[in-house]
């Protein structure tokens, strides 16, 4: 109510003038398009009434869109697009730069007409340059791009560098809901691997509802089975996703298992993003970051053992510990981020460690976030050894290269469209339809094979160990301290295990 206010409030105040200023920017943003379209003699268009606009062709536009998204651009299926006051003239220029590189690109690889007189057009610069990840979306869910300026330069506590890098494995595979009898053996089996070979430790996330990540609604089980196959490696949740559970579950189930572990367990806390997973707090949909926040300080209250006032049954106030007593004095905690550099901040200003990963992020964009991270955590009067960043990155790897992306190919590729639907699912959540089914199967496998290229060259280790060894050294660069090999995205469990 207080935010509708707010906006009723600053629309009053602006008067007819607000959307006077913004159809005038529609229109000069379409109008520069279209000289733009005019000039590379082009029978694309934009149309616009009042904010709204959409490209408009005779043609077939689907690849221009494929394209406007893997440079950052998402233009959603049914193709109306709204200029709002929250755009800035820094936005716009981005879309225009993104449209003419797409156009380059197009005719670079002759789906589009070269202008008469000219040879084939060059690719554009962005295209020339090395994709660091599939689906550029800037900001958003899915997919990174390298930048093509250069980051900011900050003075900031670096990473320790005599702080070995750590290796760990991770799970969030895609697992049919049927009961099968070697479900859990990859996860078991390469567990014992680990603890064997010196990995730091293993993580296990929270889903529920869905194939994807479906192995594990419940990570501290998985991990109180793992604390009996192992010896000595770190047995954490990557995620627990905090709004959903009361804090004092959360330390009581996390306790038990670090008893039983001796003391190995680690939780990285998640605000989670899909409503059909709050049928267990459906009140906390909508403030789910702020709740990650307060829960995951409430747990490590807990976890040291001070007492809570708690309700009870006959609605009497009563104080309530922990019980029982863990063997580690201090959680070890994490907070899940893609990259929003507020949650950067805070886990800094928390003293928490960051989990996060290169589906959402350009290298460049987690480096500035790593900056902002270990900068606040300074700031904030904690050890700045202590700062920890671990980036999730898909895994598998073999002494020959092509063999090793030869095999990975299928499995990542089906992984990655059972991923779109999960995001489609959200999409439509949020009033946004996303019609991927409305794709023929040749168009899904077009991006779906274009992002496996892109992906594997600069944002996973899949490859050899020579191949790996640069983009190791990349994320060394930005200023990680733990790379967690993400195994489970559907290499046969025989050919991972190797």
């Amino acid at each position: 109510m207080a935010a509708s206010l707010s906006v009723l409030r600053h629309l009053k105040a602006e008067g007819p003038a607000l959307q006077e200023r913004l159809n005038q920017r529609t229109a000069a943003f379409a109008a520069t398009l279209n000289q733009f379209f005019e000039s590379e003699d082009l029978a694309i268009r934009v149309s616009h009434f009042s904010s709204i606009f959409r490209f408009e062709f005779s043609g077939n536009l689907e690849l221009f869109f494929y394209h406007m998204l893997e440079k950052g651009v998402y233009i959603w299926e049914w193709r109306n697009c709204f200029l709002s006051t929250a755009h800035t003239d820094e936005d716009l220029d981005r879309v225009v730069r993104a449209v003419q590189e797409t156009i380059a690109d197009l005719r670079a690889e002759g789906f589009l007409p070269a202008r008469e007189g000219t040879s084939v057009a060059e690719p554009s610069a962005a295209a020339a340059r090395p994709s660091t990840g599939f689906w550029d979306r800037g900001k958003s869910k899915l997919g990174q791009r390298e930048s093509s300026g250069t980051t900011r330069t900050r003075t900031q506590p670096s990473r320790d560098p005599n702080r070995p890098l750590q290796f760990s494995l991770s799970y969030f595979g895609s697992y049919a809901a049927e009961y099968s009898a070697d479900k859990y053996d990859l996860l078991i089996q390469g567990a014992k691997f680990a603890d064997r070979a010196g990995f730091e430790a293993i993580w296990m996330p929270e889903r529920h509802f869905h194939d994807f990540g479906g192995l594990s609604p419940n990570p501290s089980v998985l991990a109180a089975a793992l604390a009996r196959e192992t010896t000595r490696l770190q047995l954490r949740a990557g995620s627990v996703v905090a709004p959903l559970h009361h804090p004092m579950r959360v330390a009581e189930e996390w306790s038990l298992v670090d008893n039983l572990a001796a003391g190995r367990v680690g939780v990285a806390f998640a605000s989670g993003w899909h409503p059909n997973d709050f049928v267990f707090a459906p009140h906390h949909f909508g403030r789910h970051r702020d709740v990650t926040f307060e829960t995951m300080e409430q747990v490590r209250r807990i976890w040291r053992g001070e007492a809570q006032t708690l309700r009870n049954g006959a609605g009497k106030d009563i104080s309530v510990a922990l019980h029982p007593m863990p063997r580690q004095a201090e959680l070890p905690c994490w907070l899940t981020i893609v990259n929003n550099q507020d949650t950067y901040r805070k886990a800094g200003e928390l003293g928490v460690g960051v989990l996060t990963n290169l589906m959402g992020q350009t290298l460049d964009e987690l480096s500035e976030n790593i900056a902002v991270y270990r900068e606040t955590f300074a700031a904030h009067g904690h050890d700045p050894k202590a700062a920890t960043v671990t980036v999730l990155m898909h895994t598998y790897v073999r002494e020959d290269a092509e063999q090793a992306i030869r095999e990975a190919r299928r499995p990542l590729c089906d992984y990655l469209l059972s991923s779109m639907t999960l995001f489609k699912q959200m999409a439509k959540s949020h009033g946004q339809a996303a019609d991927l089914e409305a794709m023929s199967a040749a168009d899904r496998e077009y991006i779906v094979q274009a992002a496996y290229d892109k992906y594997v060259q600069h944002s996973a280790l899949i490859g050899s160990p020579e191949t790996c060894r640069p983009i190791v050294q990349r994320l060394l660069d930005a200023g990680i301290d733990e790379i967690a090999c993400f195994v489970d995205f559907g290499v046969p469990a025989a050919q991972a295990l190797e």
